[in-house]
């Protein structure tokens, strides 16, 4: 049936937007460590 469809359709682009939100998590977490250590280690220069 149609619903059946649109139901199918539905859950697959909510299994890609988790898909893809655990991907963008990843990089932001690597990004902030990242970002974190290159903070620390200019602090550790200047003092």
């Amino acid at each position: 049936s149609r619903w059946e469809a649109f139901k199918a359709k539905v859950s697959d682009s909510f299994a890609g937007v988790a898909g893809s939100s655990i991907v963008v998590g990843t990089l932001v977490t690597v990004g902030t460590v990242i970002a974190g250590l290159l903070v620390y280690w200019l602090i550790a220069l200047l003092l």
